[in-house]
Parts: C-alpha cells; sequence; structure tokens
C-alpha cells in the first residue's frame, strides 16, 4: 500500500522542470553558436564566436549544477536480507518499495542498495517464493535523516524501531497449501442433526431415574399435576385437529322411510 507524501512528488516534479527547462535553454544556444560558427568558417576571425561560445558555456554549466542538486535531493536505502545458502533464492528474491514501484535486487552476499529516492515515507517487503519476511516501514526527512520502524497497519501509533540499514530476518516458509481433512467420529458425534437425535433421548431415559432417586422432587410433580383436574370428557389434540379439517363437517341425516311406517 502506498503511503509516499505528495511533498516527494512534488520535489521530484520540480526538479525534473528545472533539468529540462537547462537542457532545452542549452540546445537553443548550441544552434546559436553553431550557425556562427559556420558564418565565419572561411573567413573565422579572432574571437568572432566568443559571446555565443560563452552563453552556450554558462548554459551547459548550469546543467551539471541542476543535475548536481537533484542528485544531492535524492536519498538512497540499504540493507540486507538473511537467505539460506542457496542460489535460487537468491535469484528469484526481490526488494519491493510500494508493491513495485521501484524494485531492488540483491547481492551475492544478501545486501541491497534501492537509490534514487525522495524524502517520504515508503514501504520495504522482501518478495521470496521459499521465505516469509515482514514488511519495515522507512521514513526520510528532507535532510536525509532515516528511520526505519515495524509495518503496523492495525495500531498505528504503536511504533516499534528498527536498526538500519535494514536487516531482514526469514519467518518460516510460505504456506501454499491447506492440509487436507480427516475423517473424525467426533465430527459426526457434534453435528447438530445427531446432537438434535441424540439429546432428546438422552433426557427420555436420564429424566425418570433422576426423579425416582429423588423423592420431594417427585413429590413436587405430582402436587404439580394435581392442581389441573383432568377432564375425561375434553378431547384430545388429535380429535380437535380431526374435526377442524375433516371430522367437522356434519352428515346430512338419511330421511326416514314414513311409508313404511305407516303400513306398519
Amino acid at each position: 500500500m502506498p503511503i509516499n507524501s505528495n511533498l516527494g512528488v512534488q520535489q521530484t516534479s520540480h526538479r525534473l522542470l528545472r533539468y529540462s527547462s537547462a537542457i532545452a535553454q542549452c540546445s537553443v544556444q548550441s544552434v546559436t553558436y553553431g550557425k556562427c560558427v559556420a558564418k565565419f568558417s572561411e573567413n573565422i576571425q579572432k574571437d568572432a564566436c566568443q559571446k555565443e561560445f560563452n552563453e552556450f558555456k554558462n548554459y551547459s554549466v548550469g546543467i551539471e549544477t541542476t543535475a548536481v542538486m537533484s542528485e544531492s535531493e535524492l536519498f538512497t536505502i540499504r540493507g540486507k536480507v538473511n537467505l539460506r545458502s542457496d542460489k535460487l533464492d537468491l535469484d528469484n528474491t526481490r526488494i519491493l518499495i510500494d508493491d513495485g514501484q521501484h524494485v531492488g535486487f540483491l547481492h551475492s552476499d544478501g545486501t541491497f542498495t534501492i537509490p534514487g529516492l525522495t524524502s517520504g515515507s515508503y514501504v520495504i517487503e522482501v518478495s521470496a517464493p521459499r521465505n516469509v519476511y515482514e514488511p519495515i516501514r522507512v521514513d526520510i526527512n528532507s535532510k536525509g535523516k532515516i528511520r526505519a520502524r515495524r509495518l503496523n497497519l492495525i495500531q498505528p501509533s504503536d511504533i516499534t524501531i528498527l536498526r538500519y540499514p535494514l536487516h531482514f530476518e526469514s519467518k518460516g516458509y510460505p504456506n501454499y497449501f491447506f492440509k487436507r481433512e480427516q475423517f473424525r467420529i467426533m465430527d459426526i458425534l457434534l453435528s447438530p442433526m445427531v446432537l438434535m437425535m441424540v439429546l432428546p433421548l438422552v433426557l427420555m431415559f436420564i429424566l425418570p431415574k433422576l426423579i425416582n432417586q429423588d423423592p420431594e422432587l417427585q413429590r413436587e410433580l405430582q402436587q404439580t399435576t394435581n392442581l389441573f383436574p383432568q377432564n375425561q370428557n375434553m378431547p384430545s389434540l388429535s380429535e380437535m385437529a380431526y374435526n377442524l379439517l375433516d371430522g367437522g363437517k356434519k352428515k346430512p341425516a338419511k330421511k326416514q322411510d314414513t311409508q313404511g311406517s305407516r303400513r306398519k
């Protein structure tokens, strides 16, 4: 995640603007000096193009001064990565600054140098296929003072100062694969469906035994049951549901055979 400040971007743009302006002025003056030399090439006079030459020289010195000033505003980050004695790790390891905006490579002894950085804050990461390293945040002020600290995105106020030049220690091997889960009988026993079936059965067998072992609890349950008198005429829930759905329909009564009764 880039955390570089806008100050470094502005300094870089101003520096490039000064440098390009000096080059443009020098190129214009070089064309003027070339025309002067071509004009007096056949009958050249002493110091005929001295004025043009001095202006060209001044602009050339200005470019060199601008380049020196630009280099003085750039800084370098140095450090070392602790690698195993394996050439494969050395060749495939990269130093990434702000997610790859600047990339560095390792020397044979594990050291690295990344020049051309302006003042600001950077996140230094080590990209290695067979090692894991913690990223480090580096702050560079305008005077070139470099401070390294542990990167903590959860608690930014918790600052842990690290030594400089940077030193990266491997935290182990990266885990690219997940371990396949094995069959365990406890996973089946603790599943919700099994618990829903087993727990009621356990309660059905355990509660009666607990009640029989405690006479006082058995007496209290009996008293609670006696508080609700049982009505023999009260239908059960199944009968009530049947009557509400289908059984509640009254069947039409059959007409009596009046003629048969009269014959009698």
